[in-house]
């Protein structure tokens, strides 16, 4: 009898995920002559997007070459800067005319091109989307099918994206915190609060835990969450006490995150069962 509760206990504790652990290797500055406040994989996990020098501009930055290739001394195109499927670059221009802000869009003339590192581990080809849309998320299946949903309300939705196998939605909710949907908007996991965060694998995310005086920033860890759990861990606490914006590779096997001064750093992650 005791042996059978105690192998339903195991059962019990093993479908929960408690087995799962996440880790880092050490934390690794990455040698860039500047600041940089604005940072993103490139397609790889060695290739990444700066921001240029004084934040302008955009740069490709490789940290095994510890070279800095200049895209462009464009305002503002170092925010959130795109790889066509060709593999040419898309970056804001951002002008201002009479007083107003004028923002378009510029695909590079440059002849550098990046291609894509895909994970190797899954073979699912990751053509559904899913974004946000102010007080909507808009998901869009691998068939191009598209649907509006709302599953914490009308609310404002940030830092949207889709799992690795497409099943999964991850969003924060102003007000509310960071929650895991189906694809249908139904809430499958609340994480409580985690901003910025993205998907490691189709179990775990990551994001920042950060506090401040409403005005000033005051701390920030980068987090891990095991989404079906709610285990939380905290892989980065030691950066200027102030480490924020984690990135997960191509590869989803390193993050990439920055801190207050200005500086950038890396890791590579180890997941265990």
């Amino acid at each position: 009898m005791k042996k059978i509760l105690l192998l339903s206990a195991f059962v019990f504790l093993s479908s929960f995920g408690f087995s799962q652990n996440i880790k880092i290797k050490r934390v690794k500055r990455i040698s860039i002559n500047h600041k940089v406040n604005f940072v993103s994989f490139a397609g790889s996990r060695n290739e990444l997007f700066i921001n240029g020098k004084e934040n302008k501009g955009l740069s490709i930055y490789n940290i095994k070459k510890k070279y800095e290739e200049v895209i462009t001394d464009d305002s503002g195109a170092g925010l959130n800067p795109q790889i066509l499927p060709d593999g040419t670059i898309k970056y804001k221009k951002v002008t201002f005319i009479d007083g107003r802000k004028h923002t378009e869009y510029i695909v590079s003339s440059l002849n550098k091109k990046i291609s894509n590192t895909q994970n190797k581990k899954t073979t699912i080809i990751n053509l559904a989307k899913a974004k946000s849309s102010a007080k909507k998320i808009v998901y869009i299946d691998s068939r191009g099918n598209q649907k509006e949903l709302q599953p914490a309300g009308n609310v404002y939705y940030i830092w949207v994206s889709l799992s690795p196998d497409n099943s999964k939605i991850l969003f924060t909710a102003s007000g509310k915190g960071t929650f895991v949907s189906d694809t249908t908007g139904k809430i499958l996991y609340k994480l409580g609060k985690l901003n910025a965060s993205s998907w490691v694998n189709n179990e775990w995310v990551i994001g920042m835990d950060d506090k401040d005086d409403g005005e000033v920033l005051l701390s920030s860890t980068i987090d891990a969450i095991h989404i079906s759990t709610a285990k939380r861990v905290k892989l980065v606490n030691k950066e200027n006490k102030i480490a924020v914006y984690p990135q997960v590779s191509p590869t989803l096997d390193r993050i990439l995150f920055t801190n207050a001064k200005g500086e950038a750093y890396y890791a590579n992650i180890r997941i265990k069962k």
